[in-house]
């Protein structure tokens, strides 16, 4: 019976993966290479999703040496990504809430596809005002801002595919990110500029001018809208992802976190092994302001863990029960 979902999971997963890509290269050729998004963030979906089946207790619990000691913040943000267990199972947790929320994404890709088309539409018509023409008169060289457009949005996918791997973090592939799309953001500030300043091109070339113009606007635009979505796909992806989790189908013990035994900021219990504090697995943050210690010895922030025992029961480390289910000793009780 759990062949079924797997299967559904995996074409899920598949088809935002794919997704994913589009929108990268969406962003790459229509924004001229401001908008961001054009590199992997070096994440994958590759834990499966707990199911009904998986036990609140693991019997065998896992050797993994990274879960036996917790980390620091800046231990785990220099690991490779493939060994977060905790931002696997929080993929995990979106793939399947994605799933069972199939229709308002059937939606949100008609709204995105009739975008993407009205967008083609739009460079189409740019390209073609160019072609037929660029042999008349206007005041602002405009002939040669989809050229110079199209060329730049094809450099900073390249350099980013050469200079990452999977030791850079999320803050600096954020940077880079940034960085190489200062030069799309001055592309289209000059643009901007010539269909702005431009004085006697309305009237002796209309016909370059206002395809140019259109295109222009429509490049802000997407540029806008991808530039918000990389900045939180960098900074808020991970908390994105954990309230997203949230709403996941299961059994939850926030009220047993409440309960867990605090510890303050200034232990010793919360120094890891490289001097430092150690670092949330869920939010990634330094616990300097104190935590909460599970059953099984591991380290969060309170609301971290709360908000990820909302609708789950095990410690997102290591699957050791945190505590009972919500509600289960009222239930019980004469």
């Amino acid at each position: 019976m759990e062949a079924q979902p797997q299967a559904e999971r995996h074409i899920s997963a598949n088809s935002v993966h794919s997704g994913a890509r589009l929108v990268r290269a969406t962003s790459q050729l229509f924004t001229g290479g401001a908008g961001g998004l054009h590199h992997n963030h070096g994440t994958s979906a590759t834990a499966a999703a707990p199911t009904e089946n998986t036990p609140l207790q693991s019997a065998t619990p896992t050797q993994n040496p990274q879960l036996r000691r917790q980390q620091s913040t800046t231990e785990m943000r220099a690991g490779p990504p493939t060994g977060d267990q905790v931002l696997q199972r929080m993929q995990a947790d979106v793939m399947d809430t994605l799933t069972r929320n199939a229709k308002w994404l059937v939606v949100v890709a008609i709204v995105f596809l009739i975008l993407i088309i009205t967008m083609i539409v739009v460079s189409v018509m740019a390209v073609l005002a160019v072609m037929y023409n660029h042999d008349k008169p206007c005041d602002q060289p405009l002939k040669y801002y989809i050229l110079v457009a199209f060329l730049w949005s094809q450099v900073p996918a390249r350099i980013a595919s050469a200079v990452t791997d999977d030791t850079w973090d999320l803050t600096s592939r954020l940077v880079l990110t940034l960085v190489l799309a200062i030069p799309g953001w001055a592309i289209l500030g000059w643009g901007l500029y010539m269909v702005t300043s431009a004085v006697s091109c309305p009237k002796t070339n209309p016909e370059l001018f206002y395809p140019t113009r259109t295109y222009i606007f429509f490049q802000i635009g997407f540029t806008a809208v991808f530039l918000i979505i990389t900045t939180c796909m960098a900074i808020g992806a991970r908390r994105f992802m954990l309230y997203v989790s949230h709403l996941a189908d299961g059994p939850g013990c926030a009220d047993a976190v409440r309960e867990l035994p605090k510890v303050k900021g200034d232990s010793k219990d919360l120094v890891a092994e490289d001097g430092e504090v150690k670092g949330c697995p869920i939010c990634m943050e330094e616990l300097s302001n104190g935590a909460v210690l599970t059953p099984c010895t591991h380290y969060f922030h309170e609301e971290c863990l709360a908000t990820w025992c909302a609708s789950h029961t095990d410690c997102p480390l290591c699957r050791q029960q945190v505590g009972e289910p919500d509600g289960k000793k009222t239930m019980t009780e004469p």
